[in-house]
Protein backbone atom coordinates (compact mmCIF):
# COMPACT_ATOMS: atom_id res chain seq x y z
CA UNK A 1 0.00 0.00 0.00
CA UNK A 2 1.55 3.61 -0.94
CA UNK A 3 3.10 5.43 2.06
CA UNK A 4 0.09 8.52 1.56
CA UNK A 5 -2.90 6.08 1.98
CA UNK A 6 -0.94 4.32 5.07
CA UNK A 7 -0.25 7.99 6.54
CA UNK A 8 -4.14 9.68 5.38
CA UNK A 9 -5.39 5.89 6.82
CA UNK A 10 -3.14 6.34 10.20
CA UNK A 11 -4.69 10.59 10.23
CA UNK A 12 -8.00 9.51 10.62
CA UNK A 13 -7.58 7.13 12.82
CA UNK A 14 -5.82 9.39 15.03
CA UNK A 15 -8.25 12.47 14.84
CA UNK A 16 -11.24 9.69 15.79
CA UNK A 17 -9.30 8.73 19.23
CA UNK A 18 -8.71 12.23 19.79
CA UNK A 19 -12.51 12.70 19.48
CA UNK A 20 -13.55 9.68 21.17
CA UNK A 21 -11.16 9.70 23.94
CA UNK A 22 -12.33 12.63 26.11
CA UNK A 23 -15.81 10.97 25.57
CA UNK A 24 -14.84 7.83 26.38
CA UNK A 25 -13.01 9.39 29.98
CA UNK A 26 -16.18 11.15 30.63
CA UNK A 27 -17.96 8.15 30.63
CA UNK A 28 -15.44 6.36 32.86
CA UNK A 29 -15.80 9.00 35.43
CA UNK A 30 -19.82 8.80 35.62
CA UNK A 31 -19.69 5.52 35.68
CA UNK A 32 -16.70 5.41 38.60
CA UNK A 33 -19.14 7.67 40.37
CA UNK A 34 -22.01 4.91 40.30
CA UNK A 35 -19.86 2.04 41.12
CA UNK A 36 -19.82 0.81 37.21
CA UNK A 37 -16.94 1.31 35.58
CA UNK A 38 -15.72 -1.89 34.62
CA UNK A 39 -16.52 -1.87 31.16
CA UNK A 40 -15.69 1.70 30.62
CA UNK A 41 -12.41 1.23 32.28
CA UNK A 42 -11.87 -1.84 29.58
CA UNK A 43 -13.16 0.55 26.78
CA UNK A 44 -10.36 3.13 27.35
CA UNK A 45 -7.63 0.35 28.03
CA UNK A 46 -8.24 -0.82 24.83
CA UNK A 47 -8.59 2.57 23.37
CA UNK A 48 -5.30 3.47 24.41
CA UNK A 49 -3.67 0.31 23.42
CA UNK A 50 -5.04 0.45 20.01
CA UNK A 51 -3.89 3.56 19.44
CA UNK A 52 -0.63 3.04 20.58
CA UNK A 53 -0.25 -0.18 18.52
CA UNK A 54 -2.31 0.90 15.84
CA UNK A 55 0.44 4.02 15.16
CA UNK A 56 3.44 2.36 15.61
CA UNK A 57 2.03 -0.51 12.66
CA UNK A 58 0.81 2.60 10.52
CA UNK A 59 3.79 4.55 10.69
CA UNK A 60 6.77 1.55 10.36
CA UNK A 61 4.88 -1.81 9.90
CA UNK A 62 6.26 -3.32 13.35
CA UNK A 63 3.36 -5.29 14.64
CA UNK A 64 3.38 -7.99 17.39
CA UNK A 65 0.18 -9.63 18.07
CA UNK A 66 2.39 -11.06 21.22
CA UNK A 67 3.11 -8.24 22.55
CA UNK A 68 -0.11 -6.46 22.16
CA UNK A 69 -1.48 -9.74 24.05
CA UNK A 70 1.45 -9.49 27.00
CA UNK A 71 0.05 -5.49 27.59
CA UNK A 72 -3.59 -6.47 27.80
CA UNK A 73 -2.57 -9.45 30.43
CA UNK A 74 -0.56 -7.46 32.41
CA UNK A 75 -2.99 -4.74 32.40
CA UNK A 76 -5.71 -7.10 33.46
CA UNK A 77 -3.67 -8.93 35.82
CA UNK A 78 -2.64 -5.79 37.56
CA UNK A 79 -6.27 -4.50 38.06
CA UNK A 80 -7.08 -8.41 39.18
CA UNK A 81 -4.26 -8.06 41.63
CA UNK A 82 -5.24 -4.87 43.09
CA UNK A 83 -8.84 -5.23 43.29
CA UNK A 84 -7.99 -8.42 45.16
CA UNK A 85 -5.36 -6.79 47.82
CA UNK A 86 -7.75 -3.53 48.03
CA UNK A 87 -10.95 -5.72 48.65
CA UNK A 88 -8.70 -7.45 51.72
CA UNK A 89 -7.46 -4.55 53.12
CA UNK A 90 -10.81 -2.98 52.74
CA UNK A 91 -10.10 0.02 50.36
CA UNK A 92 -12.67 -1.24 47.40
CA UNK A 93 -15.71 0.59 48.38
CA UNK A 94 -18.33 3.03 45.26
CA UNK A 95 -17.27 5.72 48.00
CA UNK A 96 -13.32 5.30 48.04
CA UNK A 97 -13.82 5.18 43.96
CA UNK A 98 -15.55 8.31 43.89
CA UNK A 99 -12.64 9.74 46.16
CA UNK A 100 -9.88 9.08 43.76
CA UNK A 101 -11.89 10.92 40.91
CA UNK A 102 -12.67 13.89 43.14
CA UNK A 103 -9.00 14.10 44.58
CA UNK A 104 -7.37 14.10 41.31
CA UNK A 105 -10.22 17.04 40.19
CA UNK A 106 -9.30 19.14 43.54
CA UNK A 107 -5.48 19.41 42.76
CA UNK A 108 -6.22 20.17 39.24
CA UNK A 109 -8.63 22.95 41.43
CA UNK A 110 -6.17 23.97 43.84
CA UNK A 111 -3.38 24.45 41.68
CA UNK A 112 -3.87 25.60 37.26
CA UNK A 113 -0.92 26.82 36.90
CA UNK A 114 1.08 23.81 38.50
CA UNK A 115 -0.76 21.24 35.71
CA UNK A 116 -0.33 24.36 33.04
CA UNK A 117 2.80 23.02 31.34
CA UNK A 118 2.99 19.48 31.91
CA UNK A 119 -0.31 19.99 30.26
CA UNK A 120 0.44 22.33 27.96
CA UNK A 121 3.00 20.00 27.14
CA UNK A 122 0.62 17.63 26.03
CA UNK A 123 -1.00 18.73 24.09
CA UNK A 124 1.51 20.23 21.91
CA UNK A 125 2.99 16.65 22.08
CA UNK A 126 -0.69 15.31 21.02
CA UNK A 127 -0.52 17.78 18.08
CA UNK A 128 3.26 17.05 17.20
CA UNK A 129 2.94 13.21 16.75
CA UNK A 130 1.39 13.10 13.54
CA UNK A 131 3.22 15.61 11.83
CA UNK A 132 6.78 13.63 13.25
CA UNK A 133 5.42 10.86 12.57
CA UNK A 134 4.87 11.83 9.13
CA UNK A 135 8.38 13.34 8.48
CA UNK A 136 10.00 10.01 9.39
CA UNK A 137 7.24 8.06 7.44
CA UNK A 138 8.42 9.25 4.49
CA UNK A 139 11.82 9.71 4.67
CA UNK A 140 12.81 6.25 5.50
CA UNK A 141 12.12 2.87 3.73
CA UNK A 142 9.22 1.08 5.03
CA UNK A 143 9.38 -1.53 7.16
CA UNK A 144 12.81 -0.67 7.91
CA UNK A 145 14.78 -1.60 11.23
CA UNK A 146 15.50 2.50 11.93
CA UNK A 147 12.28 3.66 10.89
CA UNK A 148 10.50 1.18 13.47
CA UNK A 149 13.07 2.37 16.08
CA UNK A 150 12.22 6.34 15.16
CA UNK A 151 8.39 5.51 15.39
CA UNK A 152 8.60 3.39 18.23
CA UNK A 153 11.11 6.78 20.18
CA UNK A 154 8.30 9.36 19.23
CA UNK A 155 5.50 7.29 19.94
CA UNK A 156 6.55 6.99 23.63
CA UNK A 157 7.89 10.36 23.78
CA UNK A 158 4.79 11.79 22.68
CA UNK A 159 1.56 9.32 23.60
CA UNK A 160 3.18 8.13 26.58
CA UNK A 161 5.79 10.02 29.03
CA UNK A 162 4.21 13.34 28.11
CA UNK A 163 0.95 11.93 29.74
CA UNK A 164 3.05 9.64 32.34
CA UNK A 165 5.02 13.10 33.63
CA UNK A 166 1.24 14.52 34.21
CA UNK A 167 -0.16 12.08 35.73
CA UNK A 168 3.05 11.59 38.21
CA UNK A 169 2.47 15.00 39.32
CA UNK A 170 -1.07 14.41 40.24
CA UNK A 171 -0.36 11.24 42.01
CA UNK A 172 2.38 12.46 43.98
CA UNK A 173 0.50 15.12 45.51
CA UNK A 174 -3.02 13.30 45.81
CA UNK A 175 -0.66 10.51 47.96
CA UNK A 176 1.24 13.00 49.86
CA UNK A 177 -2.16 15.18 50.63
CA UNK A 178 -3.29 15.67 54.35
CA UNK A 179 -6.93 15.56 53.17
CA UNK A 180 -6.98 11.86 51.98
CA UNK A 181 -8.56 9.49 53.66
CA UNK A 182 -6.68 6.46 54.45
CA UNK A 183 -8.65 3.71 52.51
CA UNK A 184 -8.24 5.54 48.99
CA UNK A 185 -4.70 6.64 49.89
CA UNK A 186 -3.93 2.96 50.28
CA UNK A 187 -5.73 2.03 47.15
CA UNK A 188 -3.70 4.53 45.11
CA UNK A 189 -0.74 3.53 46.33
CA UNK A 190 -1.74 -0.24 45.62
CA UNK A 191 -2.27 0.56 41.99
CA UNK A 192 0.76 2.15 41.46
CA UNK A 193 2.72 -0.25 42.60
CA UNK A 194 0.97 -2.72 40.14
CA UNK A 195 1.36 -0.73 37.90
CA UNK A 196 5.00 -1.52 37.56
CA UNK A 197 4.22 -4.53 35.84
CA UNK A 198 2.44 -2.78 32.64
CA UNK A 199 5.51 0.01 33.04
CA UNK A 200 8.16 -2.36 32.63
CA UNK A 201 7.24 -3.42 29.51
CA UNK A 202 7.32 -0.33 28.10
CA UNK A 203 10.49 0.63 29.73
CA UNK A 204 11.71 -2.27 28.11
CA UNK A 205 10.50 -0.69 24.63
CA UNK A 206 12.64 2.28 25.40
CA UNK A 207 15.68 0.82 25.96
CA UNK A 208 15.01 -0.12 22.26
CA UNK A 209 13.84 2.71 20.81
CA UNK A 210 16.52 5.20 22.48
CA UNK A 211 19.38 2.72 22.36
CA UNK A 212 22.29 4.59 20.08
CA UNK A 213 21.56 3.74 16.21
CA UNK A 214 18.34 1.89 16.59
CA UNK A 215 19.39 -1.32 17.06
CA UNK A 216 18.44 -3.88 19.20
CA UNK A 217 20.91 -4.24 22.03
CA UNK A 218 22.16 -8.09 22.28
CA UNK A 219 20.66 -10.95 24.15
CA UNK A 220 23.18 -11.55 27.31
CA UNK A 221 23.84 -14.41 29.27
CA UNK A 222 20.11 -16.58 30.36
CA UNK A 223 18.23 -14.41 27.58
CA UNK A 224 18.23 -11.09 29.49
CA UNK A 225 19.24 -8.03 27.06
CA UNK A 226 22.30 -7.05 27.51
CA UNK A 227 22.08 -3.49 29.63
CA UNK A 228 18.45 -3.62 29.74
CA UNK A 229 18.04 -4.86 33.54
CA UNK A 230 21.19 -4.44 35.23
CA UNK A 231 21.81 -3.70 39.09
CA UNK A 232 22.03 0.14 38.63
CA UNK A 233 18.79 -0.07 36.51
CA UNK A 234 16.40 -1.56 39.48
CA UNK A 235 17.57 0.62 41.96
CA UNK A 236 16.78 3.60 39.76
CA UNK A 237 13.40 2.21 39.36
CA UNK A 238 13.42 1.57 43.46
CA UNK A 239 14.47 5.25 43.86
CA UNK A 240 12.01 6.47 41.52
CA UNK A 241 9.42 4.74 42.98
CA UNK A 242 10.34 5.67 46.78
CA UNK A 243 10.22 9.53 45.12
CA UNK A 244 6.55 9.19 43.65
CA UNK A 245 4.90 6.20 45.57
CA UNK A 246 6.52 5.51 49.06
CA UNK A 247 7.72 8.80 50.29
CA UNK A 248 4.58 10.80 49.46
CA UNK A 249 2.43 7.83 51.13
CA UNK A 250 4.05 7.70 54.06
CA UNK A 251 3.85 11.91 54.29
CA UNK A 252 0.50 11.85 53.63
CA UNK A 253 -0.35 9.61 55.72
CA UNK A 254 1.63 11.30 58.70
CA UNK A 255 0.39 14.62 57.73
CA UNK A 256 -3.19 13.48 57.29
CA UNK A 257 -3.10 11.99 61.46
CA UNK A 258 -1.50 15.05 62.37
CA UNK A 259 -4.15 17.08 60.75
CA UNK A 260 -6.92 14.73 62.28
CA UNK A 261 -5.60 15.52 66.16
CA UNK A 262 -5.90 19.04 65.25
CA UNK A 263 -9.38 19.42 64.36
CA UNK A 264 -10.24 16.83 67.08
CA UNK A 265 -8.88 18.99 69.60
CA UNK A 266 -10.75 22.08 68.02
CA UNK A 267 -14.33 20.30 68.81
CA UNK A 268 -12.91 18.98 72.43
CA UNK A 269 -11.44 22.48 73.20
CA UNK A 270 -14.90 23.72 72.37
CA UNK A 271 -16.68 20.97 73.95
CA UNK A 272 -14.64 21.54 77.28
CA UNK A 273 -15.58 25.27 77.18
CA UNK A 274 -19.27 23.95 77.11
CA UNK A 275 -18.65 21.94 79.61
CA UNK A 276 -17.14 25.13 81.74
CA UNK A 277 -19.76 27.34 81.39
CA UNK A 278 -22.26 25.01 82.25
CA UNK A 279 -20.78 23.55 85.40
CA UNK A 280 -20.40 27.09 86.90
CA UNK A 281 -23.42 28.61 88.91
CA UNK A 282 -23.78 31.72 86.61
CA UNK A 283 -27.16 31.88 86.79
CA UNK A 284 -28.95 34.11 83.68
CA UNK A 285 -25.25 34.49 82.39
CA UNK A 286 -24.82 31.24 80.97
CA UNK A 287 -27.15 32.24 77.92
CA UNK A 288 -25.04 34.52 77.32
CA UNK A 289 -21.85 33.03 77.18
CA UNK A 290 -23.30 29.59 75.80
CA UNK A 291 -24.72 31.87 72.60
CA UNK A 292 -21.08 33.68 72.40
CA UNK A 293 -19.34 29.88 71.94
CA UNK A 294 -22.14 29.27 69.46
CA UNK A 295 -21.06 32.78 67.16
CA UNK A 296 -17.37 31.04 67.52
CA UNK A 297 -18.20 27.26 66.28
CA UNK A 298 -20.15 29.42 63.39
CA UNK A 299 -17.36 31.88 62.54
CA UNK A 300 -15.00 28.79 62.38
CA UNK A 301 -17.27 26.98 59.84
CA UNK A 302 -17.20 29.87 58.06
CA UNK A 303 -13.67 30.62 58.20
CA UNK A 304 -13.05 27.16 57.77
CA UNK A 305 -14.86 27.02 54.18
CA UNK A 306 -13.49 30.28 52.99
CA UNK A 307 -9.83 29.24 53.59
CA UNK A 308 -10.72 25.57 51.60
CA UNK A 309 -11.02 25.61 47.81
CA UNK A 310 -12.69 22.59 47.63
CA UNK A 311 -15.23 23.46 50.40
CA UNK A 312 -15.97 27.07 48.69
CA UNK A 313 -16.34 24.57 45.20
CA UNK A 314 -18.57 22.34 46.61
CA UNK A 315 -20.70 24.91 48.66
CA UNK A 316 -21.10 26.95 45.42
CA UNK A 317 -22.17 24.05 43.49
CA UNK A 318 -24.45 22.90 46.41
CA UNK A 319 -25.91 26.20 45.96
CA UNK A 320 -26.12 26.97 41.75
CA UNK A 321 -24.40 24.42 39.56
CA UNK A 322 -26.03 25.65 36.37
CA UNK A 323 -23.66 27.52 34.79
CA UNK A 324 -20.86 24.77 35.36
CA UNK A 325 -19.19 22.70 33.15
CA UNK A 326 -20.07 18.72 32.98
CA UNK A 327 -16.63 17.93 34.31
CA UNK A 328 -17.39 20.36 37.17
CA UNK A 329 -20.82 18.30 37.64
CA UNK A 330 -18.90 15.51 37.47
CA UNK A 331 -16.39 16.46 40.27
CA UNK A 332 -19.38 17.82 42.57
CA UNK A 333 -21.21 14.64 42.31
CA UNK A 334 -17.74 12.98 43.59
CA UNK A 335 -17.80 14.65 46.34
CA UNK A 336 -21.52 14.69 47.59
CA UNK A 337 -21.29 10.51 47.12
CA UNK A 338 -17.84 10.78 49.07
CA UNK A 339 -18.26 13.56 51.38
CA UNK A 340 -18.13 11.32 54.25
CA UNK A 341 -14.29 10.20 53.84
CA UNK A 342 -13.04 14.09 54.06
CA UNK A 343 -11.86 15.05 57.60
CA UNK A 344 -12.54 18.63 56.35
CA UNK A 345 -16.73 18.10 55.91
CA UNK A 346 -16.44 15.30 58.92
CA UNK A 347 -15.06 18.40 60.67
CA UNK A 348 -18.05 20.76 58.91
CA UNK A 349 -20.99 18.39 60.01
CA UNK A 350 -19.42 18.39 64.07
CA UNK A 351 -19.32 22.13 64.01
CA UNK A 352 -22.78 22.13 62.58
CA UNK A 353 -23.87 19.47 65.23
CA UNK A 354 -22.52 21.55 67.95
CA UNK A 355 -24.14 24.65 66.84
CA UNK A 356 -27.39 22.98 66.73
CA UNK A 357 -26.84 21.25 70.09
CA UNK A 358 -26.20 25.04 71.46
CA UNK A 359 -29.31 26.62 70.30
CA UNK A 360 -31.11 23.61 71.77
CA UNK A 361 -29.01 24.06 74.81
CA UNK A 362 -29.83 27.91 74.50
CA UNK A 363 -33.54 27.47 73.85
CA UNK A 364 -34.20 25.12 77.07
CA UNK A 365 -32.24 27.15 79.25
CA UNK A 366 -34.57 30.36 78.04
CA UNK A 367 -37.20 28.60 78.96
CA UNK A 368 -36.35 27.87 82.90
CA UNK A 369 -37.52 30.33 85.95
CA UNK A 370 -34.25 31.58 87.53
CA UNK A 371 -34.55 29.12 90.98
CA UNK A 372 -34.02 25.98 88.16
CA UNK A 373 -32.28 27.06 85.14
CA UNK A 374 -28.95 25.83 87.22
CA UNK A 375 -29.92 22.28 87.75
CA UNK A 376 -30.70 21.86 84.27
CA UNK A 377 -27.28 23.54 83.25
CA UNK A 378 -25.81 21.17 84.76
CA UNK A 379 -28.00 18.71 83.31
CA UNK A 380 -26.55 20.08 80.14
CA UNK A 381 -22.93 19.86 81.33
CA UNK A 382 -22.94 15.96 82.33
CA UNK A 383 -24.00 15.78 78.84
CA UNK A 384 -21.17 17.27 77.19
CA UNK A 385 -18.58 16.11 79.84
CA UNK A 386 -19.57 12.49 78.22
CA UNK A 387 -19.45 13.97 75.00
CA UNK A 388 -15.75 15.50 75.87
CA UNK A 389 -14.66 12.08 76.97
CA UNK A 390 -15.77 10.01 74.60
CA UNK A 391 -13.86 12.39 71.85
CA UNK A 392 -10.60 12.46 74.20
CA UNK A 393 -10.52 8.44 73.90
CA UNK A 394 -11.32 9.01 69.81
CA UNK A 395 -8.05 11.49 69.77
CA UNK A 396 -5.81 9.32 72.03
CA UNK A 397 -6.51 5.76 70.08
CA UNK A 398 -6.23 8.23 66.87
CA UNK A 399 -2.21 9.27 68.01
CA UNK A 400 -1.38 6.04 68.89
CA UNK A 401 -2.43 4.19 65.81
CA UNK A 402 0.16 3.33 63.03
CA UNK A 403 -0.80 3.35 59.76
CA UNK A 404 2.25 2.02 58.07
CA UNK A 405 0.94 -1.74 57.27
CA UNK A 406 -0.13 -0.99 53.17
CA UNK A 407 3.67 0.58 53.31
CA UNK A 408 5.64 -1.94 54.75
CA UNK A 409 3.55 -4.74 52.84
CA UNK A 410 4.44 -2.74 50.02
CA UNK A 411 7.78 -1.91 50.57
CA UNK A 412 8.61 -5.95 51.23
CA UNK A 413 6.42 -7.02 48.14
CA UNK A 414 8.69 -4.60 45.76
CA UNK A 415 11.02 -7.29 45.54
CA UNK A 416 8.75 -9.95 44.44
CA UNK A 417 6.81 -7.30 42.17
CA UNK A 418 10.43 -6.27 40.82
CA UNK A 419 10.84 -9.70 39.75
CA UNK A 420 7.71 -10.20 37.85
CA UNK A 421 8.64 -7.04 36.20
CA UNK A 422 12.39 -7.96 35.01
CA UNK A 423 10.76 -11.27 33.29
CA UNK A 424 7.54 -9.65 31.92
CA UNK A 425 9.74 -7.12 30.49
CA UNK A 426 12.19 -9.91 29.19
CA UNK A 427 9.69 -11.71 27.24
CA UNK A 428 8.08 -8.31 25.71
CA UNK A 429 11.46 -7.29 24.79
CA UNK A 430 12.58 -10.47 22.98
CA UNK A 431 8.73 -10.38 21.64
CA UNK A 432 9.04 -7.39 19.77
CA UNK A 433 12.50 -7.83 19.00
CA UNK A 434 11.92 -10.58 17.27
CA UNK A 435 8.81 -9.08 15.55
CA UNK A 436 11.35 -6.91 13.29
CA UNK A 437 12.59 -10.14 11.33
Amino acid sequence: MPKILLFLFFLGTYAFWLWISPKSSAKMQTDLIAGRSFWSSELVLLEGMALFFGSIYLLSGLWSLKLFLLVLIAAQLGSLVAWVLNSILGAGSEESSARVLWAGGEFGLKHPFVLGIPGLLSILFALAYPVVGGIVLFKHPWGSSELEALVLKYTLLFLISSGYMLTTIVNVSVLASEDLDDDTRQRIFISQFIGLIQSAIFVALAFWAFHPGGQPLPIGLFGIPTGTFSLQTLLLMLALLAATVLIPYLAGTQKARRKKLRVLGKIRDYLADIEDILEAPTGDLYIARLTEVRDRVAGASGQFTDSDKLLGFARDMSKDSEGASAELKRMAAAIEKARDLDLRFKFLDDLAKLEKGLDDAIADLGKRSPDKIEDEARHWGETYKGRKEELSKTIEAAASRKPLITAGVGTLAGAVVLDVVSEVAQTGWQWFTHAQK
